[in-house]
C-alpha cells in the first residue's frame, strides 16, 4: 500500500522594478513557518508565513510568534 503524499506551497509575488533585497530567510525543521527579513525600497520588512495545525491553532500561533520574537524585533 502506497502513502498520498500531499506538498503544499505558497508563493510571494515581488515585483522586478521593487529593489527587493533578501538579508535573512529562517524556517523550522517541520517546515510549519518560513521568516524572510528583507529590505524593499530601503525600507526593512518582515514576512511570517505560519502553516498551523487545525487543533490547538491559537496556542501553536502563539509558540511560534514567541519563538521568532527576538528575530523580528532584535534588541539593539
Amino acid at each position: 500500500m502506497q502513502m498520498e503524499i500531499k506538498l503544499t506551497g505558497v508563493a510571494i509575488l515581488i515585483s522586478s522594478k521593487s529593489n527587493f533585497k533578501s538579508k535573512i530567510v529562517k524556517r523550522d525543521q517541520t517546515g510549519h513557518y518560513i521568516m524572510i527579513k528583507a529590505s524593499i525600497q530601503q525600507k526593512d520588512i518582515t514576512i511570517l508565513n505560519i502553516y498551523a495545525p487545525s487543533i490547538r491553532t491559537p496556542r501553536y500561533i502563539k509558540q511560534t510568534l514567541l519563538g521568532v520574537k527576538g528575530d523580528i524585533n532584535p534588541i539593539r
